[in-house]
């Protein structure tokens, strides 16, 4: 399903782990939902952590959550 259709539902998301799941189940929206992420990484970990940790690849933002949250010394 393409990611405009899922947006408005996708926007209401209120944890990366239900982000993250359906990432795994729909791989197509993966890099579609940058945003969203950068505001579970802003209110989880600062918004200074969304520029800090910014990846190459815009499909690899749920890893950049996983590693604040696995490593919040970094």
């Amino acid at each position: 399903m393409e990611y405009r259709i899922l947006e408005p539902a996708l926007k209401k998301i209120t944890s990366p782990h239900q982000l993250k799941k359906l990432e795994a189940n729909s791989p197509q929206i993966a890099g579609e939902d940058v945003e969203l992420w950068k505001k579970f990484i802003a209110r989880d970990f600062g918004i200074d952590a969304v520029d800090k940790f910014s990846p190459k690849n815009p499909k690899s933002w749920s890893k950049v959550y996983d590693v604040r949250y696995l490593f919040p010394q970094i």
